[in-house]
């Protein structure tokens, strides 16, 4: 990877900007374990339902990917729709909303600009840019969940719960090295 692009991504990382980013909604001065938790987790079902998307797309002709990285969008998908249906067991059994809602105010602004942003600049992407942006954008998200399951699982009581957060930083952290490895791998010019 060239130089420019290694300062983008490390200064993209250091903002936190990244495509399916989905940040947790600020906590209130008092902040609500429950509000938070349904927060979190509804960010993670919405992460796994991105990334589900994200690899179908890549399987069509719309945007194919090369060789070299259907492994790791396949592999995705997989463990992405297995994430969700156990997160979506756990909440009907405990009646918690997975709903999605951005941040309210100029947080949810921010968010709704940067991913429409990131949208417009991966859909006018020609192949090998679109590999190479979609690849930045994962690194950050994943790290970014990573970071979201690190900070929850010592709040966790519940086994179930906990395992399925253990097993999606599991993913994440597999993932982001994986994905650290394509792009050194396969390099863009």
């Amino acid at each position: 990877m060239n130089r420019f692009f290694a300062i983008i991504l490390a200064s993209l990382i250091l903002l936190g900007v990244g495509c399916c980013h989905h940040p947790i909604t600020p906590p209130t001065l008092t902040p609500d374990p429950q509000t938070e938790l349904r927060t979190a987790l509804a960010t993670l079902a919405n992460a796994h339902n991105d990334k589900i998307k994200l690899a179908f797309w890549t399987s069509t002709p719309l945007r194919p990917i090369d060789a070299p990285f259907k492994p790791f969008f396949t592999n995705m998908a997989t463990q992405n729709k297995q994430l969700l249906t156990d997160l979506q067991t756990w909440a009907k059994q405990n009646k918690i909303d997975l709903t999605y809602r951005p941040p309210p105010g100029i947080a949810g602004d921010a968010e709704k600009i940067m991913n429409d942003r990131q949208e417009k600049l991966v859909r006018s992407d020609d192949k090998t840019a679109f590999q190479h942006h979609i690849l930045i954008q994962m690194y950050i998200d994943y790290e970014s969940n990573l970071s979201l399951c690190q900070a929850l699982l010592p709040t966790l009581t519940d086994p179930a719960l906990k395992s399925y957060v253990e097993q999606t930083a599991h993913m994440y952290s597999i993932g982001s090295t994986e994905i650290l490895a394509l792009l050194a791998r396969y390099k863009f010019q």
